[in-house]
């Protein structure tokens, strides 16, 4: 695989590249700011889907395959941290919708956005086709919300808060924009304009939750960084119950980017269905 760069500009940018597929990397092996063209050893991994380019040059990648570190014990694969998200998420609304007087099933319920907004970023990292990841989270999003407005609200029209996967695809739409521009002012322009549009749709976790989503993406490989922005959100933007969320660290810390079995189509269902037997319990018990 080859992918070819062209950079016409004046000024160095930054360009987003397409995934190489599944088990590969891009290598960067060429530039024409090289005096020997060809970079040999000093050719360049890029372990992001973006990659500087220099003021009118061109640059060569190529998609090479290589080796996942081994699975200790103690690890994850992308397939059961998502479980690990999907079982919190509906201990949490088992507790909201059911048992409210059960605090402690509220704060389990903490530990799942924090892993869908990192398996989003990841998502995102990995995708053949981000538009579409985009608009799928969107349809499903659209297709659950009468669900969770009946589930939560007992009503199947509620304007006074939207379900989590309308924050997701927006945290998607941020990332893609905010890979677009390489001129910061752009960049946290675009930043603001999502965030603004999840405090106006009333979205999940608001625009603290896309902060997280770009905070995953950003520090994928700084670990440090990551945990302390993540934590800075939770802990000190929204406090309360949601410091809990810090939790969420843990079991992401033990993912090493094995993707494990694909499930696409279970994970998408299950969230729909699960508020459709919620709201069939709600009924019940209102009659």
């Amino acid at each position: 695989d080859l992918y070819i760069a062209y950079n016409m500009h004046w000024e160095d940018h930054t360009f987003a590249l397409p995934s190489p597929g599944k088990g590969k990397r891009w290598r960067k092996i060429f530039s024409t700011t090289d005096r020997e063209g060809f970079l040999g050893e000093e050719s360049v991994i890029c372990q992001e889907r973006k990659a500087m380019i220099e003021a009118r040059s061109v640059a060569v990648f190529t998609g090479e395959t290589y080796e996942t570190p081994k699975r200790n014990n103690l690890s994850i694969s992308a397939c059961q941290l998502k479980w690990i998200g999907l079982i919190t998420m509906l201990i949490d609304h088992v507790g909201l919708i059911l048992f409210p007087q059960f605090w402690f099933l509220d704060i389990i319920g903490r530990i799942s956005f924090p892993i869908f907004a990192f398996t989003t970023a990841v998502g995102f990292m990995y995708t053949r086709n981000v538009p579409r990841y985009g608009l799928r989270l969107f349809a499903c999003a659209v297709i659950s919300e009468p669900f969770f407005d009946l589930a939560l609200f007992g009503t199947p029209f509620y304007l006074g808060r939207q379900n989590v996967l309308f924050t997701l695809a927006l945290g998607v739409l941020m990332l893609y924009l905010w890979l677009c521009f390489d001129n910061l002012v752009f960049q946290c322009l675009s930043l603001l304009m999502v965030l603004l549009a999840a405090e106006m749709f009333r979205v999940d976790y608001s625009s603290m939750g896309l902060l997280m989503i770009l905070f995953f993406y950003c520090f994928y490989n700084e670990n440090l960084k990551r945990d302390l922005t993540v934590a800075a959100v939770n802990v000190l933007l929204m406090g309360r119950s949601q410091m809990f969320a810090v939790l969420a660290l843990i079991p992401i810390h033990l993912y090493q980017g094995e993707k494990g079995r694909d499930m696409k189509v279970v994970f998408y269902l299950f969230y729909p269905l699960h508020l459709v037997i919620l709201a069939v319990i709600r009924l019940i018990i209102v009659q």
